[in-house]
């Protein structure tokens, strides 16, 4: 069987498969013969295998120059990597932000806690202050001679900001517990998938 290849853009042939091993043809040359529907590449002919040179690629000239492709292909792992560890971010961002929420509502539930339930702000609402002068009952400066609505105000401000106090210092610990307790967990999958995948 003889073949027509396409050299150079242009028709050569018919050849020989003897002729074919003096023309050099690639992998990717298009051949074809009367058997065949239309042009083919070289490397889908069973017959002509033995005739494809197959050449190595040039020497690079540095043994530090990328491949072709590398650059591109270097650039879109990057992208992945950055898409993943911002998508991670984004997450944990998210994940600590709902926790700080919920220890907000923790430390705005404790406020009437301690104003109301601790200190018992309210039992004197309707007692003369001055018939009370006792340091335990009340733990700030009083001003003998004050009226009674004045005393009951400082003693009503100097509850409202030490519950704001408390207050503010459970938010701290609770947000802290929360933030712990999710890491741990977090910590403890971690080393269970790690001890799964090594058995």
């Amino acid at each position: 069987m003889k073949y027509f290849i396409v050299i150079d853009g242009s028709q050569k042939g018919p050849f020989s498969i003897e002729e074919l091993k003096e023309k050099n043809i690639r992998k990717n040359t298009l051949v074809w013969a009367d058997e065949f529907p239309d042009w083919v590449e070289a490397a889908l002919v069973e017959e002509l295998k033995e005739v494809i040179n197959i050449q190595p690629p040039p020497i690079p000239k540095d043994k530090n120059t990328p491949k072709k492709g590398e650059p591109e292909i270097k650039k879109v792992q990057d992208n992945l990597i950055s898409t993943k560890t911002e998508v991670k971010v984004a997450k944990e961002t998210k994940s600590v932000f709902h926790l700080m929420l919920y220890a907000l509502v923790i430390g705005i539930f404790s406020f009437p806690i301690f104003y109301f339930g601790v200190y018992q702000a309210a039992k004197y609402d309707n007692v003369n202050v001055s018939q009370h002068l006792n340091p335990e009952d009340f733990p700030f400066p009083l001003r003998y001679g004050s009226s009674n609505e004045y005393m009951i105000k400082i003693r009503k401000d100097y509850y409202m900001e030490d519950s704001i106090g408390n207050s503010s210092i459970t938010f701290v610990i609770a947000a802290g517990a929360l933030i712990l307790i999710r890491y741990i967990s977090k910590t403890a999958k971690w080393v269970q998938e790690t001890s799964k995948k090594q058995v």
